[in-house]
């Protein structure tokens, strides 16, 4: 069986791999295809089509956009994004400035902690990627505020904790039908992941459907097996199809590897073929 991963991150947002590391690590892992999903950014897609093209791996372009309900966070996923379109570099940066300011907050509560950081060493750190809270991790351990990365989440940087910003984001309203409009395929990344009410999760993925939601990321690595069948189950209802991936950060989440998750993901190209079909069906092209 020909394996593929389409949840990855790379240096340019909060993982640790430079885009020709990452598809190095999927030839060698045998894997037939990967979609690189940076945070609310397309800047790695070059590097890693070009690495893609140079390791034999094909390269999906795609793109992780946060969105708010009024239960919490939705994360969405785009994927064959186009390579040139003014109302997604729009939202994009949109998002981006949105994460800034939340940004900011942070670093200004983690100062009034008594972690004396400066927003200036938060994003060298993220370099050219998207700034974030693994970033801010990072300084808190690099200056010995905290002895791990999990632990400057745990007692600074986690939802609940004292330098926490809950982030401002834009409604999967928004969000979906604008990927549509740039001709992407547009699935929910990890559904059951945060614990939402059933019946509230399948009446607004319903109603999302409605606005363009193309799949349901099934296999994910932090999902349970009943997840996956619930996810199937939805899937079949609404006229759904299926993504998975590993969501790989690098050693950012050593837990979770490219291609298996926590060791258990096996996702076959006939899921990627299945997608295919779907958007040619709908009349859009397999590479814009």
């Amino acid at each position: 069986m020909q394996r593929i991963d389409l949840h990855t991150h790379t240096v340019f947002s909060d993982g640790t791999d430079l885009p020709c590391q990452l598809l190095k690590q999927a030839k060698a892992m045998g894997l037939a295809a990967i979609a690189v999903t940076d945070h609310d950014t397309c800047e790695g897609l070059a590097a890693a089509e070009a690495s893609g093209q140079a390791e034999g791996v094909q390269v999906i372009r795609g793109c992780k956009l946060s969105s708010m309900t009024e239960r919490g966070e939705m994360h969405i996923l785009g994927y064959w994004l186009p390579y040139r379109s003014a109302p997604l570099e729009d939202l994009l940066s949109r998002l981006r400035a949105q994460r800034n300011v939340r940004n900011e907050r942070m670093v200004e509560k983690l100062c009034s902690l008594g972690c004396r950081l400066s927003m200036e060493e938060v994003q060298n750190l993220a370099g050219q990627g998207t700034c974030g809270r693994p970033h801010m991790a990072r300084a808190l351990l690099a200056h010995g505020y905290v002895r791990s990365l999990s632990e400057a989440f745990e007692r600074y940087l986690a939802s609940g904790r004292p330098a926490y910003v809950p982030k401002e984001v834009l409604s999967p309203d928004e969000v979906i039908p604008s990927l549509v409009r740039a001709g992407a395929t547009v699935s929910l990344a990890h559904p059951l992941l945060h614990g939402y009410p059933e019946s509230w999760l399948f009446a607004t993925i319903k109603r999302l459907r409605d606005l363009g939601l193309d799949a349901l990321e099934a296999w994910h690595s932090e999902h349970k097996p009943s997840d996956v069948h619930l996810c199937q189950a939805w899937a079949q209802a609404l006229g759904l199809d299926l993504t998975g991936g590993s969501d790989y950060h690098g050693s950012n989440k050593p837990n979770v590897h490219l291609g298996t998750g926590r060791g258990n993901l096996q996702l076959s190209t006939a899921i990627l073929e299945k997608l295919l079909r779907r958007r040619r069906a709908q009349g859009r092209l397999v590479k814009v």
